[in-house]
């Protein structure tokens, strides 16, 4: 089925050189770059504000910065054109605005480059800015813990901490997917990760098209020693059909990282593997040992984001349908009721089909539908936990589940029947156990009174 094979490349891809937002690269040339600036104005002036102008190099990414003075007043009639104030020559001069400044950051500070915040007032609009001290390094066993450089006394990286596409496929095999290596690369070119972030409890989560994963902890501790290619936050990653991996900042800029030591046509320095340092910044390590910082993924402390290592499938209304697990062979399934902070609202079609570990399910109150063959050859499967605002079971959802002895209702035997009506077959040596009358939850589990 495409969608488990979609969910399976991302898992590989992810757990390997997809994980490839794990890194950056520049390349270093011999030569010293010819510069061809294009310059962005970060922060435009004020009457009495500097502006702050970014040029950055087309051909090797250097920026630098520069301020634009302040526009100073126009003053027509006693009264400036730009931002309204007087000079107290106008015939009837207004009070002047008791500022209230609301202060945001438009150039984050890094350990050697200083930031820039502005102040924009919430009556009058005037604007002002300042600049935020550079932060300077903060060295810890040899290793600034905010940029990754080394003062000298830190120890050589260990690159056997970075995947590699191997590496993935062999995990991809662990976790139950029965691809040959070539079926598990030939869907990775054309592959767009957005959404890249790492949550509160440190795990690597991806979307791809309208399916998430959450790839789990994949942090290690490697230095860096360069600053990262990518000034915001990577925000898109994307694998061209020649295997190029390329990267999306959060202020739109787009870098060529280098090509997939799989796609390589030709003997040049190409990708080996990928990882996410303790700083949570991409890292590519490249054929001739050379370790590139991409830049930094994004933090996200949100807890609707689960940790359950399950898929989830976005549906055109922003909801979610849960398509299967990451590891094929888990023997517990507990649906989340929220992902990405949306609801999950059905079990996907073939979700869960031919788990043949899979040995219990809960399905949360807010999924109205089990879409068909959901469960089927789940031949382990002990019970299941619905609820009660199922709407719909479709007939096949638990074919060929033999082992399946009992499920556990939510709501009452009349709810069950009206949901059931059509869908009993394979349900009819099952015993149903009812909420409240037949059965109650201890610490997540089904006993029955």
């Amino acid at each position: 089925m495409k969608l488990k094979k979609t969910a399976v490349a991302l898992a590989c891809a992810i757990a390997s050189c997809v994980v490839l937002p794990l890194a950056a690269c520049a390349g270093n040339t011999a030569e010293p770059c010819e510069h061809s600036y294009l310059s962005f104005m970060i922060s435009e002036p004020t009457c009495t504000g500097k502006g702050l102008i970014e040029q950055t190099c087309e051909k090797c990414g250097e920026k630098i910065y520069s301020d634009i003075e302040a526009l100073g007043h126009d003053f027509v009639d006693g009264t400036c054109t730009r931002c309204g104030i007087s000079d107290g020559t106008a015939e009837e001069p207004g009070p002047l605005c008791e500022h209230d400044f609301v202060g945001s950051v438009v150039v984050l500070p890094s350990c050697t480059e200083k930031g820039r915040m502005e102040f924009e007032c919430e009556k009058c609009g005037e604007k002002i800015y300042s600049d935020i001290e550079a932060l300077g390094h903060d060295f810890v066993n040899g290793t600034c813990t905010r940029c990754g450089i080394s003062d000298g006394t830190a120890e050589e990286p260990d690159l056997s901490l970075f995947t590699d596409m191997y590496d993935a496929y062999v995990l991809a095999k662990e976790l139950g997917y029965p691809f040959t290596e070539e079926t598990f690369t030939e869907d990775l070119p054309g592959m767009r990760f957005t959404d890249i972030f790492v949550n509160k409890n440190g795990r690597f989560k991806v979307k791809y098209g309208w399916i998430s994963a959450d790839i789990g902890d994949v942090r290690v501790d490697i230095p860096v020693e360069e600053e990262p290619e990518l000034r915001g936050s990577i925000a898109a990653i994307e694998v061209t059909g020649d295997g190029d991996v390329q990267m999306t900042d959060t202020t739109g800029v787009v870098k060529n990282f280098g090509r997939i030591e799989q796609y390589a046509t030709i003997t040049r320095e190409t990708l080996t593997g990928v990882a996410l340092n303790m700083q949570n910044c991409l890292l590519l390590l490249t054929s001739r040992g050379r370790i590139i910082n991409a830049g930094q993924v994004l933090q996200n402390n949100s807890p609707d984001v689960s940790d359950d290592l399950l898929l989830y499938g976005e549906l055109n209304d922003g909801t979610y349908q849960v398509c299967g697990a990451f590891d094929r062979n888990i023997k517990s399934a507990d649906i989340a009721p929220t992902h990405m902070g949306a609801r999950v609202v059905s079990v996907g079609i073939e979700a869960f089909s031919g788990y043949a570990c899979l040995e219990n399910v809960t399905v949360p109150e807010g999924v109205t539908h089990i879409k068909q063959c959901a469960f089927k050859d789940c031949t382990a499967l002990k019970y299941a936990i619905l609820p009660q605002s199922l709407e719909s079971l479709h007939l096949l959802a638990f074919e060929n589940c033999r082992s399946l002895k009992s499920i556990f209702y939510m709501g009452t035997e009349e709810q069950w029947k009206n949901v059931t009506e059509n869908s009993n077959y394979f349900l009819k040596d099952v015993a149903v156990y009812y909420y409240g009358a037949d059965w109650e939850l201890s610490d997540g589990k089904p006993i029955i009174i």
